[in-house]
């Protein structure tokens, strides 16, 4: 969940203008199927549905700016519950 307050999130600290697109639009690399149907989760910048182990192990390909591989906290904080 994101927190509330003072402190921004994760997910504010990036924009789509921030993002790496590529010469027609797209991004770089192509977005992984979800594995499975449990446990999905959506970044919060780019709507890409992922399972939570996903997003763990390879982060969000499509807003490699969020730190969300390898860090569970940060995973939760940039993903719909």
């Amino acid at each position: 969940r994101l927190q509330s307050g003072p402190t921004p999130s994760i997910v504010s600290a990036v924009s789509m203008e921030d993002l790496d697109l590529d010469d027609d639009g797209g991004v770089d690399a192509p977005p992984s199927v979800p594995a499975g149907v449990k446990k999905l989760r959506a970044c919060l910048v780019s709507k890409l549905v992922k399972t939570e182990q996903q997003f763990l192990e390879e982060g969000c390909e499509n807003v490699p700016e969020l730190p969300m591989r390898g860090d569970r906290d940060a995973m939760l904080q940039c993903t719909t519950p």
